[in-house]
């Protein structure tokens, strides 16, 4: 068998993943012994097979070895190997690939630093078996049944049967041996089977291969039907609409993954849906019809298919201007085409104060526009007249937003000031927009990241965001979680963000309310939190907003039209799709995704392109 023992020599302390493998694990037991798996659990020789090991020792030095069956044996045989040369590990799993071209039984062997066995498992790596086309089994169909036989060919290795039964025997010096069968009236069909010896598999994998002869006991052999028209494959996006085209033939009949295909009178052509199976695998039969076969006496054609579930790259619009201000004009144009109630507007130059901007915009249907501090340009005092809204509330103080733009403005349309003394009073300031909330959040308000991703979440659960200053909570957070009592009060950003007091301080001031984090290792993977519990959500969502992590101008008004247009906000890098952000969109059946500003900050990769 693959696996017969395993030694553990040393004991660790904790577990994460080998930087270099790619991987990340939960965290392991403090008291974890070394362990080890292997995927397949039976390698085969040629093909890649995976060692993966926990309960190993943060920060130190391992490799890894696939030795002779010697004890002292060291040195690695394998053709590749990922982890043949020491490296130090950060954290307490180890992954590693490993391919051997020769079957035979060998010992995995994980060594330390110092060259020393933490851990050894003996294992066979089986050998590939393979049938010759000479070797392949034959059938004679002669008239009646004192002829008919199945010819078989001594293939070192290989077991033959016919039918289950006993195994064939090869007298010495005797390669070829005919065995007599006799059918059943019209006819029989007979199953003859290889059967890989221990240690051996065929290409594939497997330690079997069959092939069905049909034969008869007529004085007449079987009418022999021409190979069949090949199905043709039908592989769109994803797996809705993969389909087999199937051309109906005389005497045959037709079955996908084992149904068979009812055909109407008069079709000579049928499309038929497809489910994939185990790795994307579809398998057609062709079925003769009784008394009938396909050439070599074959009762049964098949053609197997490997589907991809890889789905179309949505159609990618971008909403971009010649600057952060224009951007959110141009997502105001798109997303707001008719006029609104209210607009808010919010300085472009500096975030804070916009933070809280963008879900209260988001609940009353609002655009969130972008203006410098001093002076509202004229394409954005073009775009509130087309908006014609009946109010204006601008977010910030004076020296955010100088009263020259709120003169601006109040010439269009009444004005209403939202402002604090500083960012944590001007999110309460805000927040006061709500009556009452059965949830709030709350992000860090010193930097832009984690609160961008929590205006998105609250955008879409209709909440007021607070911000904090990760140590606690202003005089004026305390009163605005009082005045708007939350039964939920969501935190986004770890607890090196939003430390352990301020979750004791909303429990002092809120000590019946449910809290929950939403974080990561990162803010891109925070971003995914916030996708995987709150806006991706229930999951059909066919569109995503993609926003540079890097900077905070265009998820701003991201905010609000991401939430009109029902999708979820995603935080991403210039080039590429990070990791964690990847994993949640993967999720989602997107057809379309719209990419906020220009190219040099959300690039025109597809969302495949992972980093």
């Amino acid at each position: 068998m693959p696996v017969s023992s395993t030694r553990r020599l040393t004991t660790a302390t904790a577990t994460i993943a080998l930087a270099a493998a790619g991987l990340v694990a939960p965290a392991m037991s403090a008291n974890a012994a070394p362990a080890i798996t292997l995927n397949p659990t039976a390698p085969v020789a040629g093909s890649a097979f995976t060692a993966s090991f926990t309960g190993l020792t943060a920060n130190n030095t391992y490799r890894l070895a696939l030795t002779g069956t010697t004890a002292g044996d060291k040195a690695d045989r394998a053709e590749s190997n990922t982890c043949r040369g020491a490296a130090p590990v950060s954290a307490t799993t180890l992954s590693c690939t490993l391919t051997e071209a020769a079957g035979g039984a060998y010992e995995l062997k994980l060594l330390d630093g110092n060259d020393n066995t933490v851990l050894a498992q003996a294992v066979t790596v089986r050998s590939i078996v393979s049938i010759p086309q000479a070797a392949q089994p034959s059938a004679t169909d002669g008239a009646g049944t004192a002829n008919d036989a199945i010819t078989l060919t001594r293939v070192p290795n290989v077991t033959w049967t016919i039918d289950g039964g006993a195994a064939v025997t090869f007298p010495e010096g005797v390669n070829t041996q005919e065995v007599r069968v006799t059918p059943g009236d019209p006819s029989t069909d007979y199953r003859v089977t290889a059967t890989a010896a221990d240690g051996h598999v065929f290409e594939g994998g497997s330690t079997t291969w069959s092939q069905t002869f049909r034969l008869t006991s007529a004085a007449t052999v079987p009418a022999l039907l021409p190979t069949p028209t090949a199905p043709v494959v039908i592989d769109e996006p994803g797996k809705t609409n993969d389909a087999v085209r199937l051309t109906r033939v005389e005497n045959v009949t037709w079955f996908v993954n084992g149904t068979e295909v009812p055909w109407t009178d008069n079709a000579t052509v049928k499309t038929v849906p497809v489910t994939h199976g185990e790795g994307g695998r579809v398998t057609v039969t062709a079925r003769a019809a009784a008394g009938r076969a396909f050439p070599g006496l074959h009762p049964a054609y098949d053609f197997v298919y490997t589907y991809t579930d890889e789905r179309g790259e949505p159609t990618s619009t971008r909403v971009a201007g010649n600057g952060r201000v224009e951007t959110a004009i141009e997502a105001s144009k798109k997303y707001f085409p008719q006029r609104t109630e209210t607009v808010y507007v919010a300085n472009a130059l500096n975030f804070p104060d916009a933070l809280s901007a963008g879900p209260a915009a988001a609940r009353q249907e609002s655009p969130l526009l972008l203006t410098l501090p001093n002076q509202a340009s004229s394409a954005v005092l073009d775009e509130v007249r087309r908006l014609a809204p009946q109010s204006i509330r601008i977010v910030g103080g004076t020296t955010v937003v100088s009263p020259e733009v709120e003169r601006q403005l109040q010439q269009i349309a009444p004005v209403t000031r939202l402002q604090g003394q500083n960012r944590y009073a001007t999110a309460a300031a805000v927040s006061g927009t709500w009556a009452k909330s059965g949830t709030v959040y709350v992000a860090l308000g010193l930097n832009f990241p984690d609160a961008l991703s929590a205006g998105s979440g609250a955008a879409k659960e209709n909440a007021p965001l607070l911000l904090s200053d990760g140590n606690g909570l202003s005089g004026e957070t305390v009163a605005a979680l009082q005045s708007l009592e939350p039964a939920n009060v969501k935190l986004v950003g770890g607890a090196d963000v939003l430390r352990a007091s301020v979750e004791r301080q909303i429990r002092d001031v809120r000590p019946s309310a449910t809290i929950t984090r939403y974080a990561g290792a990162d803010r891109f993977a925070t971003s995914a939190a916030v996708i995987e519990n709150v806006t991706g959500r229930p999951g059909d969502q066919t569109t995503a907003f993609l926003a540079t992590g890097l900077n905070f101008p265009d998820a701003l008004s991201g905010v609000p039209a991401a939430h009109k247009a029902k999708a979820p906000l995603a935080l991403t890098l210039p080039q590429c799709l990070p990791a964690s952000v990847k994993t949640q969109l993967d999720k989602l059946p997107l057809t379309a995704v719209t990419r906020l500003g220009g190219s040099s900050v959300v690039g025109d990769y597809p969302l495949s392109r992972g980093c």
